[in-house]
C-alpha cells in the first residue's frame, strides 16, 4: 500500500495466525482421511502436501472476495451522479441553484476536483489491492467522498 504522500510504500504480509490455522487445519484434514498412524513422516508428507493446496483454494477465495469488492464499487459509481463543484459560487454571496430536484434520476453528487482525483485514485487502487481488507478500506474512503458530495446537494 502507499501511503497518501506518495513518500512510502508499505507492505501488508498478513498475520502470523493465518499460517499456523492453515498447518492446523491441514493436518486435521490429513488425519481425518488416514485411520492408521504408523508412520508419522508419511503423515507429516501428506499434511504439507494438503497446506500447498489449501493455500490454492484460500488464495480464489480472497480473490473472489476482491473482484466482489471491485464489482460493487464500480456499480456505486456507476449509478450516482457525479458533478464538479464549483468551490468559488459557494463562497459569493449569490445564491446558487445547485440541482434540480426530480424523480427520474439520482441525485447529484457534487466533488471538488481534489475529491474527484482522489475518488479516480481511490478506485485504481482498489483494482491493484491485495487483500479483501486493504479493498475494504478503499471502498469504505469511495463511500465517504460519494457521501461528503451528496450533502453537498442539500
Amino acid at each position: 500500500m502507499k501511503s497518501e504522500d506518495h513518500k512510502g510504500v508499505y507492505y501488508s504480509i498478513g498475520s502470523l495466525k493465518e499460517p499456523l490455522i492453515g498447518g492446523i487445519g491441514a493436518l486435521l484434514v490429513t488425519l481425518m482421511f488416514f485411520e492408521t498412524y504408523k508412520n508419522v513422516e508419511n503423515v507429516l508428507y501428506i499434511s504439507i502436501l494438503t497446506g500447498f493446496g489449501s493455500s490454492a483454494f484460500l488464495k480464489r477465495y480472497i480473490d473472489s472476495k476482491i473482484d466482489l469488492i471491485q464489482q460493487q464499487s464500480t456499480a456505486l459509481l456507476q449509478m450516482e451522479n457525479l458533478q464538479y463543484f464549483n468551490e468559488e459560487s459557494e463562497s459569493t454571496e449569490e445564491t446558487a441553484v445547485k440541482g434540480v430536484m426530480t424523480t427520474n434520476g439520482p441525485l447529484p453528487v457534487y466533488l471538488t476536483k481534489d475529491e474527484m482525483q482522489r475518488l479516480l485514485a481511490l478506485q485504481s487502487r482498489l483494482g491493484d489491492a491485495i487483500s479483501h481488507k486493504e479493498a475494504k478500506v478503499y471502498q469504505f474512503e469511495m463511500k465517504a467522498l460519494i457521501n461528503r458530495g451528496k450533502q453537498r446537494a442539500f
